[in-house]
């Protein structure tokens, strides 16, 4: 702000991604705080949400999903629950969110003849199984199903995106991810009580 949105050696205009990734990381980092306190189990997971935001920026700036990332965050996941007891409640999600969504996105590459998910979206499955168990995983797929499409057809309204644009989908399932992280056994006990 001081600086009025500039770079102050080259005087070249920041962009505004730079702030508001640095905004978010402080929101998502104290909202963790909140949740999990002091503890091992928030070092993972602001491990976790670091991937998320990364990917979830690159994706929509470059319209790719980092391997490194999408893959090797599976494996703090599965220390994590390794930790507390439970590495199978990790593994079978991490296995289940691969398969699940190689074998949605093979599907609907079939039923629309062009590429649905990129690979980078089938493999960030994998971590997001890791960390959230199976039924977190697919509470998480739910919302970012729900959330990409409102975002895609924002875009179209806008004229921002034509019908078969690609549409980057690491963004909804990052953020279909925290909100599962978040609320997801509120959700789930809501749902199973109805």
């Amino acid at each position: 702000m001081i600086q009025r949105g500039r770079c102050r050696y080259c005087r070249e205009k920041i962009p505004l991604r730079y702030p508001a990734v640095e905004l978010l990381t402080a929101l998502l980092f104290s909202a963790l705080y909140i949740k999990f306190s002091l503890s091992l189990e928030l070092l993972f997971y602001i491990i976790f949400s670091s991937i998320l935001i990364v990917v979830s920026f690159t994706d929509l700036e470059h319209e790719v999903v980092p391997d490194p990332l999408s893959i090797l965050g599976a494996i703090p996941g599965i220390a994590l629950w390794g930790l507390k007891g439970d590495p199978l409640f990790s593994m079978l999600g991490a296995c289940i969110g691969l398969s699940f969504m190689y074998i949605l996105s093979r599907l609907a590459s079939a039923i629309f003849k062009k590429e649905a998910f990129g690979e980078g979206d089938v493999k960030l499955a994998m971590t997001l199984g890791a960390y959230l168990g199976i039924q977190g995983l697919f509470l998480s797929l739910f919302f970012a199903v729900l959330l990409g499409a409102a975002f895609g057809l924002i875009l179209l309204a806008l004229r921002l995106k034509h019908f078969g644009d690609h549409i980057p989908f690491a963004p909804a399932m990052a953020t279909g991810a925290v909100i599962a992280l978040f609320f997801g056994q509120a959700v789930l006990n809501w749902y199973f009580g109805m």
